[in-house]
């Protein structure tokens, strides 16, 4: 696959990748006609048209939506990576609304192998790759171990060019948020940034749901802030001992990711941390057949440090324009020292709720 790590090097937009593992799929296995469906989890679908490589006899039928229920969520729900059956068995696949022939009989394909672009070592599904044959061929044990390993360099090869993708994304949209905090008004808005920030986090990650907490000056307990998706909770508040992802983010500070295979879904907490200090939490529920991954936590924590900032500028501000009330008024004519002392302190006092303060000199 050297051709793919050179247009990953390139930083080749990411249909042309495909198009390489598709291209090596159809040399490498000797195949009539390859056709890859990449999975998209932030938008929860297939793309589609796929990625064809060889000759296909009937153009512009693979259009549309794939339905749910059709073999391609059926393959990547499962556990395994690899099938291969007579296209007889297989269940129709509709491609799209305008007609019911299947593909098998459309292409007249004799044999078929469905590959899951998926590494042995990581959750996350890249796609389908169909290896279609126009003669009989029976899959040998060898043949499923090649396959397997190509499906494995594919798996890497687009997840790598989705890794530069989403860095180049992330950082766009931090750049959008330090907009936001510099021309959202004055004092900076919380909620405005935690908003933009949840909403970035959201279609980066491809998560369905998200909502942001912060920590109100009391440190006792979260509050729910902002929502995407979903809306916020009825109970407001959250202590950081309770049970569950946020407590368990809040009280380690660190992020915690719980998967459950029963559903194919995910849930991501990110602590939005100063110095050690948990100021906020991000969380984040994927939808079906998306699995949520430390990657994506990654993600998030980039963009919670512009979280962390606006929420420090705001509370900031007030001092400041205190301060600068202050110097203005020193700077109407001279005073002597006791009188600009008074200057100073009745400020200070004023700013902080105190009852009296006092200068020595």
């Amino acid at each position: 696959l050297k051709t793919v790590e050179d247009a990953l090097v390139a930083n080749a937009p990411l249909q042309d990748v495909l198009q390489r593992v598709a291209d090596h799929f159809l040399y490498n296995l000797e195949a009539d006609l390859v056709t890859l469906y990449e999975y998209r989890p932030d938008h929860h679908d297939f793309r589609v048209p796929p990625v064809t490589a060889g000759e296909i006899l009937k153009e512009g039928a693979m259009q549309g939506t794939i339905q749910t229920g059709s073999l391609l969520w059926d393959c990547l729900a499962q556990p395994s990576r690899f099938y291969s059956e007579l296209p007889t068995e297989f269940r129709a696949a509709r491609l799209d609304s305008s007609t019911e022939e299947r593909f098998a009989a459309r292409e007249g394909i004799q044999s078929c192998a469905v590959l899951v672009l998926q590494t042995a070592d990581s959750r996350e599904k890249a796609g389908l790759i169909f290896v279609n044959y126009r003669r009989k061929f029976t899959f040998s044990p060898e043949d499923r171990v090649a396959m397997l390993t190509l499906s494995s360099s594919a798996a890497v090869a687009i997840r790598t060019a989705r890794s530069i993708i989403r860095r180049r994304d992330t950082v766009q949209a931090m750049r959008e948020i330090e907009k936001v905090i510099a021309t959202g008004g004055v004092p900076p808005d919380l909620d405005l940034i935690l908003q933009h920030v949840l909403e970035s986090a959201s279609r980066l990650t491809g998560a369905a749901m998200g909502w942001t907490l912060w920590f109100p000056s009391s440190r006792e307990h979260l509050e729910w802030r902002t929502s995407f998706g979903s809306t916020l909770p009825d109970q407001r508040l959250v202590k950081p001992a309770d049970l569950g992802p946020v407590g368990d983010a809040a009280t380690e500070k660190r992020f915690r990711l719980v998967l459950d295979t029963t559903t194919s879904r995910s849930i991501l907490a990110v602590p939005l941390l100063e110095r050690q200090n948990v100021m906020g939490i991000v969380l984040l529920h994927s939808g079906q057949h998306h699995v949520l991954t430390e990657e994506d936590a990654t993600t998030v924590e980039m963009l919670g440090v512009l979280a962390v900032v606006g929420a420090r500028f705001a509370e900031l501000y007030i001092p400041l324009v205190s301060l600068s009330a202050v110097a203005a008024r020193l700077q109407e004519k001279p005073f002597d020292l006791d009188t600009a002392l008074r200057i100073i302190l009745t400020g200070v006092t004023a700013d902080e709720g105190l009852g009296f303060s006092r200068a020595m000199v």
